[in-house]
């Protein structure tokens, strides 16, 4: 057992309520929970006191990940002091774990490029392909991939993303 922060009221961008952290990523200095890393396929927690500290920036992997049912996700991101959130609908589903681990692409539909692009200010993504979707990863690994996000191109074609929204 352990102690979880859960979000008990709306949030713009998440409405209800009853949000339960499973992750904290800072993907601005840190790798920890980068697209490679084991921590996406494996049932070890990471730092699980930063899972009780709110929206800061301490990263965190907690029990959750692996144990809570879902039927969407709340998905924040903070760029300075500007934190945005975006509720992704997903069919029902056992644990982020069990949709993480195998490594497959599944899509995720009614969130397309303007709700991603509205998690940071003045974000720019390039206009074709916009492939949105869980273990969102063309290969080889010099192009942007994402666990949880959007891959943009400038061409239709997926095979070569250049610019991407996302976690992980």
């Amino acid at each position: 057992m352990s102690k979880t922060y859960c979000q008990m009221t709306s949030l713009a961008g998440c409405a209800g309520g009853g949000w339960t952290m499973v992750m904290k990523v800072d993907g601005s200095q840190q790798n920890t929970f980068d697209y490679s890393s084991s921590y996406w396929s494996d049932m070890q927690t990471f730092n699980p006191i930063g899972g009780t500290s709110g929206f800061d920036d301490v990263e965190t992997k907690l029990p959750t990940y692996w144990s809570i049912p879902f039927s969407e996700i709340c998905i924040g991101m903070k760029v300075g002091n500007d934190l945005r959130f975006l509720t992704i609908p997903y069919v029902d589903h056992n644990s982020l774990y069990l949709l993480m681990t195998d490594g497959k692409f599944r899509p995720i539909h009614h969130v397309g490029r303007d709700e991603w692009k509205s998690l940071i200010t003045n974000s720019s993504l390039q206009y074709k392909c916009n492939k949105v979707g869980f273990n969102n990863f063309v290969g080889p690994h010099f192009y942007p991939a994402a666990r949880i996000g959007i891959l943009a191109n400038q061409d239709d074609t997926c095979s070569s993303p250049d610019s991407f929204i996302g976690i992980g």
